[in-house]
């Protein structure tokens, strides 16, 4: 493994090609040649078949002359003869669009017919960990530095399974996860968020009506290629019992568990990273509702108004002095350990499971910093998906946009 090793990430322009070379050059302190970058110092922008064969050819010498344990390449590689010229010892091909914005390129790009390993979306955070273990398996790279990086897999747990018993007539035609939201199920929002917060490996108890949830996502052009396991748990099994059929999929240290009826958009990726400092056994998440009863506002004393569905996060009780207690999200971020080793699935998780986490005096809350807002029957669907009388459709709008991006 002394000699120098060079790695090519090829594609056409537009398929992640660049955002995954950085990553990579991170991880292993090698040279990056940029295609782009080279022609730009070189003033060379000829892709007739004359001018990419004296790019790559250029391309080649500078990872000779690299004093680097290994340069990292990326270049569209339309042409074959360039891989016979370039000879990497290491081949990613990023199979994630079928057509670019260049019409000329994509009519002589031709599909790598050997590769060590093709890339089908541009997930970075679930790739890297599959390259890493790639290279090591082909002699590229060290145990150590894929052992490092895989310590990056995040695994999430979306509880998905209930039968959404208060939806009515839709609850019986389809799980809760699968309510459409401005015209994209629960479920698209939820690994679509957890994506954008560095969560790559996502477990699904699969429960009442679940070969619908798992066709719905073998249907999805990205969703499909992320990796995710079903698991049948039963119809009417317990939430406890869930988690314990599933526990030995967790891949990561620290595990994200949530309910797979609520969309959101804060930034989850901080908090996992702060869990993770603290090194804390758990991070419950609060949040605000609407509260279903009228409320007298008093101040100093003073009557000073009355309000209805009023926000709130927080509630004190007379019955316990200097307590207030905080709304859940039904999102916490826990240590794996404690679920693989020590859970029982007769454990009533919220009322035993919970608490004896809380006991260890190593436990933290943080508020929602954003957006949260969980479906439980047919009045939440109407309100998010009604543009007249909703602020919260407009929210919804702007995290779909961003999502869909």
């Amino acid at each position: 493994m002394s000699k120098k090793k060079v790695i090519l990430i090829m594609g056409l322009p537009g398929s992640g090609k660049t955002t995954l070379a950085k990553e990579i050059v991170k991880i292993l302190n090698a040279d990056w040649l940029n295609a782009d970058n080279i022609r730009g110092k070189h003033k060379d922008w000829d892709f007739s078949k004359k001018g990419i064969i004296r790019q790559v050819k250029r391309m080649r010498v500078l990872a000779t002359k690299s004093i680097k344990k290994y340069v990292v390449a990326d270049f569209v590689c339309p042409i074959r003869e360039q891989l016979e010229i370039f000879k990497p010892d290491f081949i990613i091909w990023m199979d994630t669009i079928q057509t670019s914005r260049f019409k000329s390129m994509n009519k002589i790009f031709k599909k790598p017919k050997s590769f060590n390993l093709r890339v089908t979306s541009k997930n970075k955070n679930f790739w890297i960990p599959e390259i890493l273990n790639n290279m090591e398996n082909e002699n590229i790279i060290p145990h150590r530095i894929a052992k490092k990086i895989n310590n990056k897999i995040n695994s999430a747990i979306i509880l998905c399974g209930g039968r959404g018993t208060r939806l009515g007539s839709i609850g019986k035609k389809i799980p809760k996860t699968l309510v459409k939201i401005h015209g994209k199920p629960i479920i698209w929002y939820i690994i679509k968020s957890l994506l954008n917060n560095s969560v790559n490996h996502f477990i699904l108890p699969l429960g009442y009506k679940g070969n619908q949830i798992k066709k719905f996502i073998k249907s999805d052009n990205e969703l499909k290629k992320q990796k995710i396991d079903f698991i049948e748990t039963g119809t009417d099994t317990s939430i406890s019992k869930r988690i314990f059929l599933v526990k030995n999929k967790i891949k990561s240290k620290f595990l994200t568990l949530l309910n797979g009826d609520a969309i959101f958009d804060f930034d989850l990726k901080e908090k996992l990273n702060l869990h993770t400092k603290k090194n804390k056994d758990i991070t419950f998440f609060g949040c605000s509702a609407p509260l279903a009863y009228g409320v007298v506002g008093i101040k100093s004393g003073k009557i000073i108004s009355f309000e209805r569905e009023l926000e709130f996060n927080y509630v004190k009780t007379y019955k316990k002095n200097n307590f207030s207690g905080h709304i859940f999200s039904g999102i916490s971020i826990i240590k794996s350990d404690l679920i693989i080793k020590n859970f029982k699935y007769k454990f009533n998780f919220e009322r035993e499971f919970y608490p004896k986490i809380i006991k260890r005096n190593n436990s933290n809350f943080t508020d929602i910093k954003g957006f949260w807002y969980s479906i439980d029957n047919e009045k939440d669907i109407k309100n998010i998906n009604n543009r007249l009388s909703s602020l919260n459709y407009l929210k919804i709008k702007k995290i779909k946009e961003k999502l869909s991006n």
